[in-house]
């Protein structure tokens, strides 16, 4: 279940929620099976039901995207290294408008071997859950990361792999 922030100590008194039916555009980072994707559909459901999602391939991208369409918003994760260099290079263009807590995939650190993985494929956001030991290859989102590990192209992916062999 989501813990949605919309308590009387998160917005001013005596004010109505704030609407979304502007919105005509989610922007946020694919490709299809992110986390990413899911939170957004799930919030335009709630929000706006009159715009559509698109998915770009990193979440710098569907900034820009939105920094140009006055009728979109930028769904990220906070959880992003990153997040603050979009926020500080689109301060004229973009501002926070809604926050939310939505259940993730689980975290797991999936090998293709069944063997502690010497490289992993992983995005920015979890790779600090990556042991020290293995060697990182960065890629733009955690499905392009199980994508990679298919290809044989790392060992791992973080922080799932699917189909896996196994998990460690």
């Amino acid at each position: 279940m989501d813990a949605h922030l919309e308590t009387p100590e998160y917005s001013a008194k005596g004010t109505a929620p704030l609407s979304f039916d502007w919105v005509r555009q989610v922007h946020t980072l694919g490709p299809t099976g992110t986390n990413c994707e899911r939170a957004a559909l799930r919030w335009a459901a709630r929000h706006c039901k009159n715009a559509e999602v698109f998915l770009h391939a990193t979440m710098e991208l569907a900034a820009e995207a939105v920094a140009k369409c006055r009728k979109s918003v930028l769904l990220s994760v906070v959880a992003y290294p990153h997040l603050h260099s979009i926020i500080y290079e689109h301060i004229g263009e973009l501002k926070l408008m809604d926050v939310f807590i939505m259940n993730t995939d689980n975290m797991v650190l999936a090998s293709s071997t069944g063997k502690t993985p010497k490289l992993c494929a992983t995005h920015p956001a979890p790779e600090k859950l990556i042991p020290a030991s293995i060697e990182r290859k960065f890629v733009t989102s955690n499905a392009q990361a199980a994508a990679v590990c298919a290809k044989g192209e790392a060992d791992a992916a973080s922080p799932r792999c699917a189909p896996p062999t196994s998990f460690l």
